[in-house]
């Protein structure tokens, strides 16, 4: 069965439903030949990830690609005036579409149940996207994030530890528009050195990506005679939120922090001494990319940490514990301690209904009222 398809160059148009229900399909690739895609031409191509519209398309019928529901990304040619009735309905993970400013009207439901749509790239000014005709069913394209007047800058190759992107410039945003993202190589060790990036074998350090189901895994970087490790976690680290963990140990074993989600995403941990331990615990649920370092910085000179701030500070409720928060050196950036718990107040202290220490609300405790 087809999994990748390129139409035959000479062609003019995709008939209606030409690849309707090819569930098999992942990719398309059209010729400049063609001018027009049929109504639901491609609709129910619910593997359909890729696909190229080139700029001779001037026309898209109805519900050319509704519920192409694994659909990430589109650009809509340049010549097209109108984006008709359920074009690109329940496209459920399209995160990204191009708009160019030839666009004048949207039909009902264009972009209707597209609840991850979050980049919408128009090619025009915020004048002439405010004057589109947006037919009803488009709340989640015209709710999204819109940048205005973008044009493409340069396609970034990923690196060993950093995703590669396509960077487009906004009128309304100073460092541009990244779409596109591409999964970073990892690394590729060749007796003792990466051939990519040239880092030696002890400074690869990195999960599998994805990392395993069930696993526990551990990595120790160790820099003799180093009075504090600074570890640059990549901005691609991300593991299952809530669920999988990455935790930090310094040398004596104790942990510095449990980090889940993308709470390590491009952060800058230093730790004291000459060890730092990495450990990632998942579940057997779903696995992310988990975690690469971009850079392990070893210091050799010491520190008076004269100048220190507690983070992750959380103050006790009537029911839920707190924390005195972690303390952290502002001159070098070490995790000098690990705060302490703190127990929960107790009970509720109820006036009229009211708890006066946490506010929480007991309709068993509201004054009674008579009357309608």
């Amino acid at each position: 069965l087809a999994t990748d398809i390129t139409i035959p160059k000479g062609i003019t148009k995709i008939c209606d439903y030409a690849f309707a229900n090819c569930d098999t399909i992942t990719s398309v690739v059209i010729p400049n030949s063609v001018i027009s895609i049929g109504d639901s031409a491609f609709s129910r191509c619910s593997n359909l990830k890729n696909i190229s519209i080139p700029n001779s398309v001037v026309n898209i019928d109805e519900a050319a690609f509704s519920y192409c529901s694994n659909l990430e990304k589109v650009e809509i040619p340049d010549g097209i005036k109108f984006i008709k009735y359920e074009t690109f309905a329940f496209c459920e993970n399209l995160t990204t579409i191009i708009i160019p400013q030839s666009v004048k009207e949207i039909g009902n439901g264009a972009f209707d149940c597209n609840s991850n749509l979050s980049n919408v790239l128009f090619k025009g000014s915020k004048s002439q996207w405010n004057s589109i005709d947006f037919g009803d069913g488009n709340t989640n394209l015209v709710e999204s994030v819109i940048h205005y007047d973008v044009k493409f800058v340069e396609k970034k190759a990923p690196t060993c530890v950093n995703k590669g992107y396509d960077l487009y410039s906004c009128s309304e945003c100073s460092d541009g528009v990244k779409i596109n993202y591409t999964d970073p190589l990892g690394h590729n060790v060749v007796s003792g050195i990466c051939e990519r990036c040239g880092k030696p074998e002890e400074d690869c350090i990195e999960s599998a990506h994805p990392y395993n189901y069930d696993s526990d895994e551990s990595w120790t970087i160790y820099k003799k005679d180093a009075t504090r490790i600074a570890v640059v976690f990549s901005d691609s680290t991300e593991t299952e939120a809530d669920c999988d963990y990455i935790y930090l140990y310094d040398k004596n074993g104790e942990e510095i922090g449990k980090y889940s989600g993308t709470e390590l995403a491009g952060k800058k941990i230093t730790v004291l001494g000459d060890t730092v331990k990495i450990r990632l615990v998942s579940d057997e649920g779903y696995t992310l990319f988990g975690f690469s370092l971009s850079d392990i910085v070893p210091y050799y000179d010491e520190c008076l940490h004269s100048s220190t701030r507690l983070e992750n500070e959380k103050s006790p409720t009537c029911i839920e514990e707190g924390y005195t928060g972690d303390l952290f050196c502002n001159n070098c950036e070490a995790f000098l301690k690990k705060g302490d718990i703190i127990p929960a107040n107790g009970n509720h202290e109820y006036i009229d209904g009211v708890c006066k220490i946490c506010g929480a609300i007991s309709f068993e405790n509201l004054p009674s009222i008579s009357g309608n």
